[in-house]
């Protein structure tokens, strides 16, 4: 089946909404689009996509703080975080 649809200024394609429904689309729903020799392919995203995607950009976010604030914790001496609030505390 083929179907029409226009790209706006902003760079944005709106989808036919016959289109939606027969892949089963809704409202912020998310595709995978693959180019190879100037055809666009479109897939929609599995949920486990979604999710795998989703926890591997938290993974990548949270990287850089492994370790960063643990060396410098050990460094002033304390051992244990109970340890650092106690004495944060005045106790």
């Amino acid at each position: 089946m083929t179907y029409a649809a226009r790209v706006d200024q902003n760079g944005l394609l709106t989808l036919p909404q016959e289109l939606c429904e027969h892949l089963g689309l809704v409202a912020c729903a998310e595709v995978e689009l693959e180019e190879s020799n100037n055809v666009i392919r479109l897939h929609p995203r599995s949920k486990a996509t979604e999710d795998a995607d989703r926890i591997q950009t938290m993974m990548e976010r949270t990287q850089k703080y492994v370790g960063s604030q643990r060396e410098q914790f050990l460094a002033e001496g304390w051992t244990s975080v109970d340890e650092y609030i106690a004495d944060m505390r005045g106790e």
